[in-house]
């Protein structure tokens, strides 16, 4: 799994990516959550950090394992079951680029 977040002062973005691999498929999802402000404003790097690890990356988290559950019964292959996730057992990568980007493939 990865997880990069990127911003500026008027918005913060995050992404997480999860590969897969089964014994009948390889499974991607990706899923990016968009934060806009109200009024352009600096965030210190520290709250940012703690942001995206206590909040950004909890909303994100269901809908990429929704994605695989259902990318899996699509392709008739048993959906791996994906874990809780907690703060702290993740890292994340911040990304100097304009948030919108396409993700990689």
């Amino acid at each position: 799994m990865s997880i990069q977040a990127r911003g500026d002062t008027g918005e913060l973005e995050t992404r997480v990516r999860i590969d897969i691999t089964l014994a009948d498929a390889d499974i991607s999802a990706e899923v990016a959550v968009l934060y806009r402000f109200a009024e352009e404003l600096t965030v210190p790097e520290a709250v940012v950090t703690e942001f995206v690890e206590r909040v950004s990356v909890m909303a994100a988290f269901p809908y990429v394992r929704e994605s695989v559950s259902t990318t899996a019964s699509r392709l008739g292959v048993a959906p791996p079951v994906l874990g809780m996730l907690r703060a702290g057992e993740f890292q994340v990568e911040r990304t100097p680029e304009a948030p919108h980007d396409e993700p990689s493939r």
